[in-house]
């Protein structure tokens, strides 16, 4: 088990959801809600689950959901009901779950009610789950070969290219 800041946590888990074939906005919202999620005492094994899913799943699903509207929304959450409320906890806004049913939450939000949302300074991550969101993420990396470096991979000459 090892420490890392709650950044350090977003930024691995939004690059293992693109690695996973999340897009640019669904793989933001997942490293905070993984961050918040694993900040909560939630388990790995519920976001390497949602990456598993992917292209459907709670990494694109919830997001949508959360931006359906205000007042009460159905979350589909796929079975991943403690992730799901994870991402309620990571808006800025008040969300809470007012209900459960097969294959969902219900939940009312309230954007008007604008709140904080911290995290602690550092988050525990068992290496089993940081050594999988690492390869979810090495899937978005260049191959290092000259033909990647022609086409403009690289810092080029100096590191200030």
């Amino acid at each position: 088990m090892t420490t890392c800041s709650a950044n350090e946590i977003e930024g691995l888990a939004a690059r293992a959801a693109r690695g996973a074939g999340a897009g640019v906005a669904q793989a933001a919202h997942f490293g905070r809600a993984a961050a918040m999620h694993l900040a909560r005492g939630g388990a790995g094994a519920d976001l390497l689950a949602a990456l598993d899913a992917l292209p459907g799943g709670p990494v694109n699903a919830v997001p949508l959901a959360l931006l359906a509207g205000e007042g009460e929304v159905r979350i589909a959450t796929g079975g991943h009901d403690a992730l799901a409320e994870s991402y309620l906890a990571a808006l800025p806004f008040a969300a809470r779950v007012t209900g459960r049913d097969a294959g969902g939450l219900r939940a009312h939000l309230s954007r008007a009610d604008r709140r904080a949302v911290s995290l602690p300074a550092r988050i525990a991550l068992d290496a089993g789950t940081q050594g999988a969101l690492s390869a979810f993420a090495a899937r978005t990396y260049v191959p290092q070969s000259e033909t990647s470096r022609l086409s403009g991979a690289g810092a080029g000459l100096t590191d200030n290219d």
